[in-house]
């Protein structure tokens, strides 16, 4: 079976901490990371996702007690309604 990189393929050395593996470069972090695209298409997704789940939720609690049709009840298991 393959190892997943080098950290995983050499024994650890002693004394060796969180350093050894992800070294300092000496740059400072940025301010903001707004600059990276990465950064900003997550951000935008993970808003997006947020909104859709919070959309779902209120959709479900509106079923069930504004119309009130036993929309919950049919989506979980068990007994069916005739």
């Amino acid at each position: 079976m393959p190892r997943a990189g080098a950290p995983g393929s050499s024994p650890p050395q002693q004394g060796c901490t969180f350093r050894c593996v992800f070294p300092r470069s000496g740059e400072p972090l940025p301010a903001d990371f707004d600059i990276h695209p990465s950064f900003v298409a997550h951000s935008l997704l993970a808003t997006l996702l947020t909104a859709l789940i919070a959309l779902h939720v209120v959709a479900a609690l509106y079923h069930q007690f504004v119309r009130k049709d036993a929309l919950l009840r049919r989506m979980f298991f068990g007994r069916r309604l005739s």
